[in-house]
């Protein structure tokens, strides 16, 4: 998997650590995820510790770049037990 960059002002603005969207994106526990725009992926997701998050990265050539990741909304959570693991 390519490294991970973050965008760390948004991750303290809505007080989530960069350990925490490590988990989601490399751990596999996503469950929804889309193509929100061409290079740019919206990802819902689960940490370890069961919190669930939205995160936003683009895929760049050399890294992913999240530039941002809060806690996901109802809604999200809802995609996240109705669909099926997507990759």
């Amino acid at each position: 998997m390519k490294p991970i960059r973050f965008h760390l002002a948004n991750l303290q603005k809505h007080g989530v650590s960069p350990q925490e969207v490590e988990e989601c994106l490399r751990q596999g526990k996503q469950k929804y995820f889309r193509k929100a725009r061409r290079g740019v992926y919206l990802v819902i997701g689960q940490t370890a510790s069961g919190r669930y998050l939205e995160v936003l990265y683009e895929d760049r050539p050399d890294e992913r770049y999240v530039f941002h990741a809060m806690d996901a909304k109802p809604a999200g959570i809802r995609v996240f037990w109705r669909r099926g693991k997507r990759r």
